[in-house]
């Protein structure tokens, strides 16, 4: 997912770090629906030492376990290394505005600009059987990496798509004589 911003704020418990993604609760509901934990690849953080490592921090579930903060290299645990010092722990959440819509806590990363792209790891078939139209928001494009090539899954929907898409279904005359549709 392409990250909108790495926004910081200081209020009365400290400071907090917020790395904000294009993707949000509509695109993978599974963490905000029963805290499922999904590691985060960077594809293309801007820090070229950094890409293709894989981090994770604190799940967000409501099991309340916590794994610690840990960066390995590739997509599996090979050769965890100590998190660099120019890293800080961020909250990776998304654009909704719902509480819910968040994928991870303390994660390390490094600064990211806008336009920096991060995968979420793990999310498997359902991720993408989950996913919906919540608030008006059309799906993003859904890439899957197949023998080793990224190829498109799905095409973002604009709004365009979602509106040809609905369909009217009659369900009868009520009393009144008028018809009743529903979207």
């Amino acid at each position: 997912s392409e990250v909108l911003w790495d926004k910081h704020r200081d209020d009365a418990d400290g400071a907090h770090r917020f790395v904000v993604l294009a993707a949000g609760m509509n695109d993978l509901l599974r963490p905000a629906l029963y805290g499922a934990h999904h590691r985060v690849l960077l594809v293309a953080s801007g820090h070229p030492d950094a890409d293709g490592a894989v981090v994770s921090g604190s799940c967000t579930g409501q099991t309340g376990e916590h794994e610690p903060s840990r960066v390995e290299r590739g997509t599996g645990a090979l050769g965890v290394r100590s998190i660099p010092a120019d890293w800080s722990a961020a909250d990776i959440v998304g654009p909704v505005c719902e509480s819910s819509d968040q994928f991870a806590h303390s994660v390390p990363l490094p600064a990211l600009a806008g336009g920096a792209l991060l995968a979420l790891l793990d999310a498997g078939a359902y991720g993408s059987a989950m996913s919906s139209n919540y608030n008006g928001r059309g799906r993003l494009a859904e890439v899957a990496q197949v023998n080793g090539e990224l190829m498109l899954a799905r095409p973002a929907e604009s709004p365009r798509v979602r509106d040809e898409s609905d369909r009217e279904v009659s369900l009868g005359a009520p009393a009144t004589g008028s018809e009743t549709r529903v979207r």
